[in-house]
């Protein structure tokens, strides 16, 4: 039969405050319609069961009967659906004052310093440098030898038609070479000194102490083991000026070069000889490449990764690179 309309919904009473703020009463439901009265079932006629069989000798069973089922008698239309009740419409409460905020955590205890390094090798003490060698003595006066007179020889006559012979030529004079002047006095020496302490400074400077008192800072630089400041990329460098490669080595065993072959610069790590069409070869035959790992949350969150960027997700622990407008997984 047709099923009884909905009664109509109780209002919702009004949200509390949030926060500290009571909670307001519910409201009463509304009362359920009357439900309409279920259609009769179908019965339908169940068919006669057919006789068993006949046992047979020693034990064979005879076939089962097969009684045919009645139809099903047709399902009651159902009822007709009750009108839906209108929506209570509740009044949102005012929201609760936000509570205040927690006191800060205590700061931790700093940590312990770290050891100092090993110092550096101290110098060899430099030998006292000798003093600028004194001022010559004056020059003496160069000698003037008296030049001889030039010798004059005879022209001999001139032979007839150009052919005839050339007469000799006389003898050149020679003047007396004058005596050398004496050498002046010896100077006097100049002062000696020490040196009292030789040391590089943060810039890699060579700077040298003096007991006279006086320093002396070398006007170029060196790249110092424990680092230097105050470095400029534009002048200050690793690296060759030459057409030559840089190569890395450690016990004195090559372990990385830049190329400089057709000025590539492509790099090799375990070869000394990075294939030209690679900016960085890595060679080995007992160890693999390993990219940065992280999880999806954490690689989801770089920041406008460039096209090509790869990872390893450890969530999904499979290899991602992006495309330059998703993340693919393979």
């Amino acid at each position: 039969g047709p099923s009884g309309n909905n009664g109509i919904d109780g209002l919702p009473g009004a949200t509390g405050p949030t926060g500290v703020g009571v909670t307001g009463p519910t409201g009463p439901s509304g009362t359920n319609g009357v439900a309409g009265a279920t259609g009769p079932t179908g019965v339908g006629v169940t068919g006669p069961t057919g006789p068993s069989g006949t046992n047979g000798v020693a034990g064979a069973t005879g076939p089962t009967g097969v009684g045919i089922t009645g139809p099903t008698g047709p399902s009651g239309t159902n009822g007709v659906a009750g009108a839906t009740g209108p929506t209570g419409v509740g009044v949102t409460g005012p929201t609760g004052p936000s509570g205040t905020n927690g006191v800060a955590g205590a700061t931790g205890p700093t940590g312990p310093s770290g050891t100092n390094g090993l110092a550096g090798v101290t110098g060899p003490t430099g030998a006292g440098v000798t003093g600028p060698t004194g001022l010559a003595g004056p020059t003496g006066p160069t000698g003037v030898g008296i030049t001889g007179p030039t010798g004059v020889g005879a022209t001999g006559p001139t032979g007839s038609g150009g052919l005839g012979p050339t007469g000799p030529t006389g003898p050149a004079g020679t003047g007396a070479t004058g005596a050398a002047g004496s050498t002046g006095p010896t100077g006097a020496t100049g002062p000696s000194w020490l040196l009292t302490s030789t040391s590089f400074n943060v810039q890699g400077q060579l700077v040298i102490n003096t007991d006279i008192p006086s320093t002396i800072v070398s006007t170029s630089n060196a790249w110092t083991t424990i680092g230097n400041t105050l470095t400029s990329p534009v002048t200050n460098f690793v690296g060759t000026r030459d057409a030559q490669d840089l190569v890395f080595r450690t016990q004195n065993i090559e372990r990385m070069r830049i190329r400089n072959t057709a000025g590539t610069g492509n790099v090799g790590i375990g070869t000394a000889a990075p294939v030209a069409s690679a900016k960085l070869e890595l060679s080995s035959t007992t160890q693999g490449f390993l990219p940065p790992r992280m999880t999806t949350t954490e690689r989801l969150a770089i920041g406008t990764p460039a096209a090509g960027l790869m990872v390893y997700d450890t969530t999904l622990n499979q290899m991602a690179y992006y495309n330059g407008t998703a993340w693919v997984i393979f």
